[in-house]
């Protein structure tokens, strides 16, 4: 059977099956079999005749079936509701509540949530329960579980023990945990093996109780692909002696006193040990731990996203000197407290050497001179995001920025459509309105990129006060352009 009228049959059956879900969602709702309206019964009836064949239907492809019924949202897969598939299935008729309870998959991927921080209001024995039948018809299954329980609730701890105990099937992980649980579920990387595991998200809510790192050995999930941690500081990450696939490595906290965070040293364990990465993002909060040989070059090939949030005065020049990223689409370093007011070069030596087709260029109180700033900039083309609060500007940026103002960057980011400056630039109003009014799309200016314009500028409220009122400003804006101020 060729694969679109495969394809055309499937989608049918599943409609007349939702059908049938409906229906018996009314039933269960109302308490009655029996529909309120002659256009319910009519519709019925066409529906019933038209699905006369899915009682023959071989039970795996009514499994098959069955899988389109399920809510789209992870988190919408909630063991507590009864009205929605896979649970509802079962009420519709005694062949369907067989084929699906006899279907693992269908019950491998749930969600236990409080949205609402309403803990004390749960049955925690039916929790219990209903948490131990979805793991039990899973059978052997790979598990993927959304669980939202920022608050502690003890009460629930039989149901956090039944997950954990099945930690060995852990697919895919999504938490918003308590620091109680939190770090039970963490303990896992330590304690168990995870050989299923794909994808691990965690947010973990409250205070540190400790005052060691909470150490994640990957050696024990050999197929992670995706790991993002947030809010706990102290996190350390053990890669063993081997390389990894991992693509996503996200770990993100408030610094906190006295808990260890993360340094360079690791963010250099972590670029070594992962070669396949796709995206990084990393809070660092001391500089440099341990006296670890750096290699003359770090080249990962398929990095596009680049994140460093950095404590007060931690500069990670160095670490751009020796990073070969030819793939980057997004830079973004943001620093807290930078007091040195000395150029920050080394951003400048790392897109020299990779000219990567950058998008999107972040740098938030990183020092750098107009000069440094113009070369950057030379060598993204592709850039359409630049925000540069830390760079004081004057009107060599702008003019820089016009298209046309400087026949030697005549071409420089011709792609740009958000400019953010900081309240530290000090441009004149003239500068502004020539740079904006050169980056309008128009059969007269060829020098945008791919018809590409100027759609927002961020800047004090002086320089938009004195710009807004002007008549070809005034017409930019009436065709889209958007002028903000900033704090």
């Amino acid at each position: 059977m060729p694969y679109s009228t495969l394809r055309l049959l499937v989608s049918k059956f599943t409609e007349r099956i939702r059908h049938k879900i409906r229906k018996t969602r009314r039933q269960v709702r109302d308490g009655t079999s029996e529909d309120k309206s002659s256009g319910d019964k009519s519709t019925e009836k066409r529906s019933e005749a038209a699905s006369a064949t899915i009682p023959a239907l071989p039970p795996e492809i009514l499994c098959e079936i069955f899988l389109y019924c399920l809510p789209i949202d992870h988190d919408q897969c909630s063991i507590f509701k009864q009205s929605q598939a896979p649970s509802l299935l079962g009420r519709v008729c005694s062949r369907w509540r067989t084929v699906s309870i006899s279907s693992p998959h269908l019950w491998s991927r749930f969600a236990i949530v409080d949205r609402l921080n309403q803990t004390s209001g749960i049955d925690h024995k039916k929790a219990v329960e209903a948490t131990k039948l979805w793991i039990s018809r899973s059978a052997s299954h790979p598990l993927s579980i959304f669980i939202h329980y920022p608050q502690y609730a003890p009460i629930l701890q039989p149901v956090f023990a039944s997950i954990l105990s099945e930690s060995w099937r852990w697919k895919d992980i999504n938490m918003v945990v308590s620091s109680e649980i939190g770090s039970l579920i963490l303990a896992t990387f330590r304690l168990a093996h995870l050989p299923h595991l794909e994808n691990f998200r965690c947010a973990i809510f409250g205070e540190a109780l400790r005052e060691r790192p909470l150490i994640y050995n990957f050696s024990s999930a050999p197929r992670l692909q995706l790991f993002h941690h947030h809010r706990t500081p102290g996190v350390q990450i053990d890669f063993g002696s081997r390389v990894h696939h991992v693509k996503s490595l996200r770990i993100a906290y408030p610094p906190i006193a006295r808990i260890p965070g993360t340094s360079f040293s690791d963010v250099l364990t972590c670029l070594t040990h992962c070669p396949l990465l796709e995206e990084f993002f990393f809070s660092v909060s001391e500089s440099w731990t341990s006296r670890q040989e750096v290699p003359t070059v770090i080249e990962l090939l398929h990095l596009r996203v680049f994140i460093l949030r950095l404590l007060p005065n931690i500069n990670p020049g160095f670490l751009f000197d020796i990073l070969f990223l030819p793939a980057l689409i997004h830079v973004e370093i943001v620093n807290d407290v930078y007091e040195d007011d000395r150029d920050w070069p080394h951003l400048r030596t790392m897109l020299a050497r990779s000219r990567p087709p950058l998008q999107s260029l972040v740098l938030y109180s990183i020092p750098m001179n107009e000069q440094t700033l113009a070369e950057c900039l030379s060598y993204t083309p592709s850039l359409a995001l630049l925000s540069i609060p830390g760079t004081k500007c004057t009107d060599t940026t702008l003019d820089l920025l016009t298209v046309g103002g400087n026949d030697s960057f005549i071409s420089v980011c011709p792609c740009l459509e958000t400019i953010r400056f900081g309240p530290g630039s000090q441009f004149s109003s003239s500068a502004m309105m020539a740079m904006i009014l050169s980056r309008q799309t128009s059969v007269d200016n060829p020098g945008i990129g791919d018809g590409k314009g100027l759609k927002s500028v961020f800047c004090t409220s002086r320089i938009v006060d004195n710009i807004a009122g002007n008549p070809d400003i005034a017409r930019c804006m009436q065709n889209g352009l958007r002028l903000y101020t900033i704090r």
